[in-house]
């Protein structure tokens, strides 16, 4: 994650966003949401001027050739390409907190089933110990060997 000047650049908010994770290997949801919302995004609208590769690129596609192959279509030629790829990375970076997330729903998720299958392992036991029982009690009280029993 970024620290020190690489932090001093952006905006407050977003400094105070990613003042936790400073310095840090990026290996957990928070902190890819982290990096693509406040690190990323804040390049991004920086480059751009706070608009999107959708209106940077519509600009640019309304270019006639000669204006594209101007000085001033190749500045935005480079950010359209900017604005694609910063756009690709904070997507991917997105992916990789919703995973995250998705993991640790499925590990508590795991949890539960493991304490369900706990509880139903006791539960049978008792239900056979049960049916034991209730064996026993239709069966009468034993009889000593050689003794009858008088309907």
């Amino acid at each position: 994650m970024p620290q020190g000047d690489a932090l001093a650049s952006l905006p407050p908010a977003d400094q105070a966003a990613l003042t936790p994770y400073a310095g840090s290997p990026m290996d957990t949801g928070p902190e890819a949401k982290a990096y693509a919302d406040h690190y990323i995004l804040a390049h991004l609208n920086a480059a751009s001027g706070g608009k999107s590769y959708s209106e940077v690129s519509g600009a640019y596609v309304a270019m006639t050739p000669e204006k594209k192959a101007s000085p001033e279509g190749k500045v935005l030629s480079a950010l359209r390409d900017t604005m694609f790829l910063g756009n690709t990375l904070a997507w991917s970076a997105s992916v990789r907190a919703a995973f995250a997330t998705m993991g640790t729903i499925a590990g508590y998720a795991a949890i539960a089933a493991y304490v369900g299958a706990v509880i139903m392992l006791v539960l049978g036991l008792l239900g056979l110990r049960h049916a034991r029982r209730l064996e026993r009690e239709a069966a009468g009280p034993p009889q000593a060997p050689g003794a009858t029993t008088v309907a």
